[in-house]
């Protein structure tokens, strides 16, 4: 199953939009031992989400960040930097065989406990 996840300060419905700087972006992934493996190529920065042998990558262009098929504690580190980053993590599928965003956040809660 392949889904398409984002963090984003963009509200359903809403034309508003304030972007996640390349700043905010950097400091995120350069103060957390989970990421490495940082590539800044300008107008996107791309970062490697450690946990174990697995590794996942997230990347940042036009004030979002993007993740595919991410794993279940890589959802539960992009509810908190959705936290952090005062965003919101959108799902872009809208797929009946597609995992729906309150399931997944259903995930992120049973982990954080």
């Amino acid at each position: 199953m392949s889904y398409h996840l984002s963090v984003n300060r963009v509200a359903a419905g809403n034309s508003k939009t304030s972007p996640i700087s390349k700043s905010e972006w950097l400091s995120c992934v350069e103060d957390d031992d989970d990421f490495s493996c940082i590539i800044d190529e300008g107008d996107s920065v791309s970062a490697l989400f450690q946990q174990g042998s697995r590794a996942e990558e997230l990347s940042w262009c036009d004030g979002v960040i993007d993740v595919y098929q991410p794993s279940d504690v890589l959802l539960q580190k992009l509810a908190r930097l959705a936290t952090s980053l005062n965003a919101t993590v959108v799902n872009h599928v809208n797929d009946a065989q597609q995992p729906r965003m309150s399931d997944m956040l259903s995930v992120v809660s049973e982990l954080s406990l």
